[in-house]
């Protein structure tokens, strides 16, 4: 099986398609490398077709589609400060390119298509631990793109047969994530504590998120491309909601650091409480994650002290 992976040199990208060259997929990946870098896959890139481009050329694409079986998008403009201070772009990237990919994969062969999404659609939730099912209140740019992105695939199911699904991510984490004023609380604050700087807080620390590890994730995707999906969307969580201010302490446990807190004002647009009900993946996928947050903190800390 051809396995075609946009965003393959960022983060979760890379940790994919690591796994599934592992495991035998011939991997074709496409990343402009804006966010992600070469430096993440360089112990595999001698295995994978490695293409620097975007996704929103028709010709381009009828090439890069040819002979593909599968394909995992997780090509997308992220992070919350970035998405807020660039919604023209985000609208650019994460619709209209979408809209172009994915008319050009309705017109491809390729058979399965699984889209990495995100538990930003929910917005402020209406309820928790918040279900696949409940109303959403996408109201940012990036969360009205996911939110469209999950129903185009549903409709590639619909219309044109293809075997889709939209894994909506809860806070993924790990090694090899990069720590950036745009977001990614987990890797910004084990940076800081390496340093023994503060860590900063934005508001009082109260907020909670579902952090899940990295392998978890992968493992995910492997379940789903086994499985008939029909265009299904699942939380892919750990199911724990773990405040800011418990994430702190942890991490200055982990590090052994005795670490100074500061608070300072709430981002502008950030949710207030995240938790994934994951009953709908465990049920159809067999999605059980492993890895407890104390665990994937003491690993990813090892894997950027050494």
């Amino acid at each position: 099986m051809t396995v075609l992976i946009t965003g393959g040199a960022g983060f979760i990208g890379s940790h994919l398609t690591e796994r599934l060259t592992q495991i035998g997929y011939q991997v074709r990946v496409l990343d402009d490398l804006s966010t992600g870098h070469k430096e993440n896959m360089k112990s595999f890139i001698n295995k994978v077709e490695f293409i620097q481009g975007s996704y929103g050329n028709r010709e381009f694409l009828k090439k890069l589609l040819d002979g593909v079986d599968l394909v995992i998008h997780n090509g997308a403009f992220l992070g919350v400060k970035r998405t807020i201070e660039n919604p023209w772009q985000v609208l650019e990237i994460n619709n209209y390119l979408n809209h172009v990919f994915f008319d050009e994969i309705s017109r491809s062969n390729v058979k399965k298509l699984i889209f990495a999404s995100s538990s930003e659609v929910y917005g402020e939730p209406v309820q928790l631990p918040e279900k696949e099912n409940q109303p959403l209140r996408a109201e940012t740019p990036y969360q009205v793109c996911k939110r469209l992105s999950e129903t185009y695939c549903q409709i590639l199911y619909e219309e044109f047969g293809i075997d889709t699904c939209s894994l909506r991510y809860f806070n993924v984490y790990g090694p090899g994530q990069a720590s950036t004023p745009y977001g990614f609380v987990i890797s910004i604050f084990l940076s800081r504590a390496m340093r023994g700087e503060p860590l900063i807080v934005y508001g009082d620390g109260t907020q909670t998120r579902d952090f899940t590890y990295i392998s978890d994730v992968v493992d995910a995707n492997l379940l789903a491309i086994k499985k008939k999906t029909r265009g299904e969307i699942f939380n892919i969580g750990f199911g724990n909601e773990v405040s800011i201010n418990v994430l702190a302490s942890k991490v200055s446990k982990i590090t052994n650091k005795n670490l100074d807190i500061i608070y300072v004002d709430p981002v502008q647009g950030e949710i207030k409480r995240r938790w994934a009900d994951i009953t709908k993946a465990r049920e159809h996928l067999a999605y059980n994650p492993k890895i407890a947050l104390d665990d994937g903190l003491k690993m990813t800390f090892e894997g950027a002290s050494g």
